[in-house]
């Protein structure tokens, strides 16, 4: 796979939420509030937090685009790659890649799955959590970065403690550019909103090189998935994700390695 000379990219800032939307895949806003928002001790946003996932995560257990191009990713490296996944619901993808790869998950509501390999964590205090196991190969944080209050010092943390110095780091993130006025709702806990550009820098401001962004399309159904994969292919022959950049994409996968693996 080749990869794009990237140096910091000068562009517009991310889009913020539209107020009062919601994601169509959601449903309605639960009836404790956002637990996101201010006016929490830090012991009632983490009960709430577990109340809000524990009804909200079971409506992401399918096997959507974005989830099939992760376990492909994942499937391409040799068996007995270490895998971690943060935000990782219903541990989907663990069955994905199957038992080739020794797979570890993080989750709020990891306690209350049915899959003994999801640990709770609650990704807003990330620095107190103590992760065994460090570091590992491939890191997924797969629809998780807008609902992080830092996403950040969230990265930065998993960057510098969780992945391997030649491992591979998988993030997804929504396209703020066409969300104002794409056929979706907000959900209710989103924190934030990003441009493809803005993640291109922060990977740089990591020393991370990105080797190949996904252009994924509003309800994210599997049948996109070879336009999906031509688009990427022809940003990196062009030598230049900002391609991607359309108001039509959804959402972008994000596939990096640090520098000097690169």
């Amino acid at each position: 796979m080749g990869t794009v000379e990237q140096t910091k990219i000068l562009g517009p800032p991310a889009t913020p939420p539209a107020p009062g939307r919601r994601d169509h895949l959601a449903g309605s806003p639960p009836a404790l509030g956002n637990p996101f928002c201010s006016g929490f001790t830090k012991e009632s946003i983490m009960e709430s937090k577990l109340r809000y996932w524990e009804k909200e995560s079971p409506k992401y257990n399918w096997p959507h685009a974005r989830l099939l191009l992760i376990a492909e990713i994942i499937r391409r490296a040799p068996a007995g790659t270490s895998v971690l996944d943060l935000g990782a619901g219903q541990a989907l993808l663990s069955r994905l890649i199957g038992p080739s790869y020794p797979y570890r998950a993080l989750d709020i509501v990891g306690s209350t799955t049915d899959e003994p390999r999801v640990e709770v964590c609650d990704f807003d205090h990330i620095e107190h959590f103590h992760l065994s196991g460090t570091p590992y190969e491939i890191v997924v944080a797969s629809g998780l970065l807008e609902y992080l209050e830092n996403w950040k010092s969230f990265l930065r943390h998993v960057v510098t403690h969780w992945l391997s110095p030649s491992g591979l780091l998988i993030i997804s993130f929504t396209n703020g550019r066409g969300y104002p006025k794409a056929p979706v709702f907000k959900h209710p806990a989103w924190k934030n909103m990003f441009s493809l550009p803005q993640i291109l820098n922060e990977m740089v401001e990591l020393g991370l090189t990105v080797k190949c962004v996904y252009p994924l399309f509003w309800g994210n159904k599997r049948w996109g998935l070879p336009l999906v994969k031509a688009l990427s292919a022809l940003a990196i022959r062009r030598e230049n994700f900002l391609y991607l950049d359309r108001p039509w994409v959804s959402q972008f996968l994000c596939i990096a390695r640090p520098k000097h693996e690169a």
